[in-house]
């Protein structure tokens, strides 16, 4: 989705810039280095830790005018 709306992609990884670079040279495989050192996220891990948890809501909604 950036690379519709910015110039540049700064591409961080560990708190590191791995790089900062034109949109146009952003390469899908440029983007699949930086994402391969993720850690993978377990979606049933996370909806098995929160069923059953109550949402809590603020007393207030803040305003936007």
């Amino acid at each position: 989705m950036a690379l519709k709306f910015f110039p540049r992609i700064i591409g961080l990884a560990q708190g590191h810039i791995q790089f900062d670079l034109p949109v146009t040279q952003v390469t899908p495989a440029l983007l699949d280095e930086l994402y391969s050192h993720q850690p993978e996220v377990d979606h049933a891990f996370d909806a098995e830790q929160t069923a059953g948890s109550t949402i809590t809501r603020p007393a207030f909604a803040p305003v936007c005018r």
